[in-house]
């Protein structure tokens, strides 16, 4: 049989084996690199299947006498289809479809774990990682590996799931069964596993393994029957007991399951708004809905049209159940955002390294959930279809089952696979609805509530998501995932000697506060960190801001370094929308820069605490460190949850004394829609408390900053053609040609302007989403990306691929440490996309706020509109014309007034213009984030707004 490098005549299982051990934490041996000797085997009942591996190749497994093997297994598909999975052996099988097992072996239960240089590795007697922040909770973890009493086996399949490769036909857990048992024909079969079929044979699995599992014991079963009759030639395959871990058993049971968890999740609480619970239950229920479309793929059975109509039903239950379940939450750990980063993926670079490849005799790249097996399910509506009878009736043949899931996951929560069970049909069935939950304890601390009856266990396993490791929370409680899964008996209280080591394990102290106004709304935070403001004396606190039911803002507050008893109050807030004001904070005008190693901080000397308190804010939820449940989609809706977090800040003893102080709001970008929004919002509701129509504390704005604003779509559209044929101090960014074609997309009928116009007059009615959204896609498409062509949209000067500013402090937030000590609770996203597609959809970024800013101009508020000049993004040329056309007293008085240069020791630094209370400056050589380009000049500027002073030239000590 001849094979070429890309085509294969059989498809490919890759394997894991591990020898039994009792392991001590040693690092891995760094061993020359040699060819590897593979062992072969061909089946002697088929000579299309066959066995080919290496043993002892010293990767991951580094105990001394540990026998490992690993390799492939060439399995025939003879009209069968396989599907993905993961196996243990004592089989472990990952779900998916198409997941690899090497996720259960180098992320959950397998003898190492991958260090965070994806080079290296460390054995897993009981290994310590984390922090990792859970809510309100510190997690760190242990891992356990189960090779410390059980022999184990990991299998990628379907083909194509991990290392394995080939022609991949399954399309079904029915077609998925028949090649993994005979995978176990061949290894069985061969002498380096014989000796292996006569032990105790658990198959163990998680998530798509709610259908893999009773699919495949069941076959095994029947081809047992068949082999013991005489009727079929091969090697039993015996299971003994059967685990899954956050299965996905019965689809109509669980979709419905969303539901519930979303309106309250056991310990955690209610996940999601009531208008979106409100909208799942009717898409769950309606007629059409996806109860109706499951029951009747459940009644389509496997005839001609049931892929169809299991699909169907598959996508709908996904699309209005799943999804809105989880929202922007990690789906596998309700208490981590979508960017979750526990558990670490690092063991992937690991396993792609060419070395490492070479070592274990692996013949394909390494893909840890690829796209092209689960697709070939999806065709077949696999995933709509019920294993509840075969799972009930292994239990009901006395098999030993544990069903099991960690209680934070959402995919497959716990209340689902609880429903499930008590939805099997099976003698224990009564006697395990009326079995009350129990506590299992481990050295006296509860790590499960569980149900047994006679074979039969259940386990909710607190404190964990959907690949259920060995977790520490609150003091020193081990949930070891180990222990749960190799009990035969009843789940019970075990006692474990502490480990080898000692845990050290420092919970910053939090302050909290609740709102006597609105029992929603509290106050947590950590003080004093010492994190980034290391200046002596200078307080600083940092924690979250809960403005609603799962709704928690991240704030981060310095205090003055000089004056902070007198000095003015500052809200900085970035824009995006949906980027992270810690973008101010690190790159801009914070305390503090963080150096090039991502690791160490440096003191800012033109931070604006300097001379004011600052605080730092994320919003709208989901961006930065804040989390929880975003409802948010425009400037407008934005606002109530700004306000409301100054609510609870000033009804607090920690932040009442910043009430009557000076309140500057700062902002930049995107803050051109929320400045003029949010001041004009919280004048409104000053208002109504000052008239005693509402309660509330007053939240009252003495100035408005915005640098390089987005303010007026209409004007600054028109804006990137002037800027792009010539950029004041810098000339045209653009050919000719290119800029031709930006004048006919904006002049032309149907163009930009016409779109912008529809915009406007369109107001807040019903069609004004779809005609502002459109407007935004056309404007931006034919002017912006035009304008911009290969430059940095922040800074003309740069490419796209600018370094400045610099992003090392991204990688200083997500480290644990420092994630531990300012008492931040999830992983930090700069600027990640859920909260910005929620304003799309409402075309947002379309809509005018010239009028708001006039409104507050006209005032006599005190206002700066300023920007850099080297901008492309919010030019500072659409700022000038945005301000130009504002309607207030001073407008003709603006338009007349000329550019001066304000200059700091005789050297220019801005142009500017000054009308009373309001002030225009174009900062020369600066990019979007002005403090940034211009630390010197954006401070001093930031002074005298503070001061209450019109911009001019100064002369400062050196």
């Amino acid at each position: 049989m001849t094979r070429s490098l890309f085509t294969f005549i059989r498809p490919l299982l890759a394997l894991t084996v591990l020898g039994a051990s009792i392991i001590h934490a040693t690092p891995v041996s760094q061993a020359a690199e040699a060819e590897p000797v593979f062992t072969h085997f061909t089946s002697k009942a088929d000579p299309n299947v066959g066995l080919r591996f290496v043993s002892d190749s010293g990767v991951c497994e580094t105990t001394p006498g540990v026998h490992q093997m690993s390799g492939y297994i060439d399995v025939s598909q003879p009209g069968a289809n396989m599907s993905m999975a993961g196996f243990c052996a004592c089989p472990l099988l990952n779900g998916g479809p198409g997941c690899s097992s090497m996720v259960g072996l180098f992320q959950e239960n397998g003898p190492c774990q991958v260090n965070s240089d994806g080079a290296t590795t460390v054995l897993n007697p009981f290994r310590f990682v984390g922090p990792y922040m859970s809510g309100s909770v510190i997690l760190t973890a242990f891992y356990i590996s189960w090779n410390n009493v059980s022999n184990m086996i990991y299998i990628d399949q379907p083909i194509g799931a991990g290392f394995s490769f080939g022609t991949d036909t399954v399309n079904s857990t029915q077609s998925a069964a028949p090649i993994v048992w005979q995978a176990f024909q061949v290894l069985f079969e061969s002498q380096a596993f014989a000796q292996y079929q006569s032990r105790e044979f658990i198959l163990a699995t998680e998530s798509y393994g709610g259908h893999y599992g009773p699919e495949f014991v069941t076959f095994f079963d029947q081809q047992n029957t068949l082999i013991n009759s005489g009727k079929l030639k091969g090697e039993l395959v015996t299971v003994s007991a059967l685990m899954i871990n956050n299965g996905w058993y019965d689809p109509l049971i669980q979709n419905k399951a969303y539901l519930d968890f979303a309106t309250n999740a056991p310990g955690y609480g209610p996940l999601q708004s009531a208008s979106v619970l409100k909208k799942m239950n009717q898409s769950y229920f309606e007629s059409g809905g996806c109860l109706e479309q499951e029951q009747a793929c459940y009644a389509a059975g496997t005839g001609t049209n049931s892929n169809t109509i299991c699909r169907n039903a598959d996508d709908f239950c996904s699309e209005n159940l799943f999804s809105p379940a989880v929202g922007n939450r990690d789906p596998d750990d309700l208490r981590q955002s979508s960017s979750a980063s526990f558990p670490p993926e690092f063991y992937v670079k690991f396993l792609q390294s060419k070395t490492i490849m070479t070592k274990i005799g692996a013949g394909a790249k390494y893909q840890e959930c690829p796209d092209a097996p689960f697709e070939l399910f999806s065709k077949t509506g696999d995933d709509a279809r019920t294993l509840l009878p075969q799972l009930g009736a292994l239990v009901n043949s006395g098999l030993k089952v544990l069903i099991w899931a960690g209680d934070a996951d959402i995919n497959c929560n716990w209340l689902g696979g609880h429903a499930s069970v008590l939805a099997m049909n099976w003698t224990g069935a009564a006697q395990l609805a009326n079995t009350p939950f129990t506590n299992m304890t481990i050295n006296g601390s509860p790590v499960a509530a569980v149900q047994n009856v006679d074979n039969f266990s259940f386990a909710r396993v607190y404190a964990a998501g959907h690949e259920v490791w060995i977790v520490l929370a609150m003091g020193h409680i081990l949930r070891p995932a180990a222990v749960l899964i190799a009990s035969f008996g009843f789940l019970a209280n075990l006692t474990f000697a502490s480990p080898a080591f000692d845990v050290v394990q420092t919970t910053p102290a939090l302050t909290r506060f609740s709102s006597t106004n609105n029992a929603n709304v509290s106050l947590r935070f950590v003080s004093d960190s010492g994190v980034c403001e290391s200046t002596p004396g200078v307080h600083q606190m940092s924690g979250y801001i809960d403005v609603g039911t799962n709704m928690s803002m991240w704030f981060w507050f310095f205090e003055s370094r000089e004056t902070p008893e007198t000095a003015p109050f500052t809200l900085w807030l970035n824009g995006g929308p949906g980027c992270s004001s810690m973008i101010g904070l690190f790159q801009e005008n914070g305390p503090c820069k963080v150096n090039a190693d991502g690791a160490t901080t440096v003191l800012n000397p033109f931070s604006w605490n300097n001379i004011s308190n600052m605080i730092y804010i994320d919003q709208p939820i989901g961006t930065g460190f804040s989390f929880g449940t975003d409802t948010v989609n425009s400037t407008q809706s934005a606002a109530p949850f700004v306000w409301q977090a100054f609510q609870i800040l000033f009804e607090s003893k920690a932040f009442a004394k910043y009430q009557s102080r000076e309140f500057i709001f700062a902002t930049e970008s995107y803050g051109g829609h929320y400045g003029p929004a949010f001041v004009t919002y919280f004048d409104q509701q000053n208002t109504l408390i000052k008239k005693g129509k509402l309660r509330g504390e007053l939240v009252t704005v003495s100035a408005l900053m915005i640098n390089n604003g987005w303010y007026d779509p209409l004007i600054q559209n028109k804006a990137y053609l002037d800027f792009a044929t010539d950029a004041p101090g810098y000339g045209q960014l653009q050919p000719d040609d290119v800029l031709q074609q930006m004048n006919e997309s904006f002049f032309q009928a149907g163009g930009c302007k016409d779109q912008e116009l529809a915009c406007y007059a369109a107001g807040t009615g019903p069609e004004s989403n779809t005609i502002c959204g459109n407007a935004d896609d056309f404007c931006i498409d034919n002017l912006f990306v035009p304008a911009v062509g290969d430059r940095d949209s922040d800074d003309l000067r740069q490419n796209s691929s600018a370094s400045f500013p610099p992003e090392f402090y991204v990688k200083f937030l997500r480290q644990q440490t420092i994630m531990t000590q300012i008492g931040a609770e999830h992983r930090y996203s700069e600027c990640p996309d859920a909260p910005f597609e929620l304003f799309t959809r409402t075309g947002d970024d379309a809509r005018t706020l010239l009028p708001q800013l006039g409104a507050l101009a006209n005032s006599k508020l005190k206002m700066l509109i300023w920007a850099g000049d080297a901008d492309i993004n919010c030019n500072w040329l659409g700022g000038h014309a945005s301000v130009l056309a504002m309607k207030w007293y001073g407008a003709e008085r603006l338009a007349r007034t000329p550019f001066k240069n304000m200059t700091i020791n005789g050297e220019a630094v801005a142009a500017i213009q000054n009308v009373d209370n309001f002030s225009f400056a174009r900062v020369y050589q600066a990019g979007h984030e002005v403090p940034a380009f211009q630390p010197q000049a954006a401070f001093e500027i930031f002074k005298q707004i503070i001061n209450k002073q019109q911009l001019h030239s100064v002369t400062v000590k050196k």
